[in-house]
C-alpha cells in the first residue's frame, strides 16, 4: 500500500481511538487491540495536502510545492486498512503491528 501523510509518524492505535472518540467521530474497536500503531494517510498527495490546511482554506486549491515537500510517502506491505475509519474525503486509517 502507498499513501501520503502530513503527520509523518505512526502512533499507538489506542491514541487514535482516544482522539477520534473525543472529537465525537465513530471509532472502530479494532484500534483497541494491543500491539498496533496507526497512521492517517491521504490516497494521493493532493488529498494529503488538505490535512495541512485550515478549515477556512479552499480544499480544491492545487497543492503548492512547499505543501508537497511537507508530505511523507508511506509504503507498507504489512498494513491493515480500516474501512470503518475512512473519512469520506480520501483520508484512510492504516494499522500495523508495532515493529519489534
Amino acid at each position: 500500500m502507498t499513501g501520503y501523510s502530513s503527520h509523518g509518524m505512526w502512533v499507538p492505535s489506542k491514541e487514535i481511538y482516544r482522539v477520534e472518540k473525543e472529537r465525537g467521530n465513530p471509532v472502530d474497536p479494532l484500534l483497541l487491540n494491543e500491539g498496533f500503531e496507526a497512521i492517517w494517510i491521504g490516497v494521493s498527495p493532493r488529498v494529503a495536502v488538505r490535512y495541512l490546511r485550515t478549515a477556512e482554506e479552499d480544499p480544491n486549491t492545487p497543492p503548492t510545492i512547499e505543501e508537497l515537500q511537507l508530505l511523507i510517502k508511506i509504503e507498507s506491505t504489512n498494513t491493515i486498512y480500516v474501512p470503518s475509519m475512512n473519512d469520506g474525503e480520501g483520508g484512510q486509517l492504516w494499522l500495523r503491528r508495532i515493529p519489534e
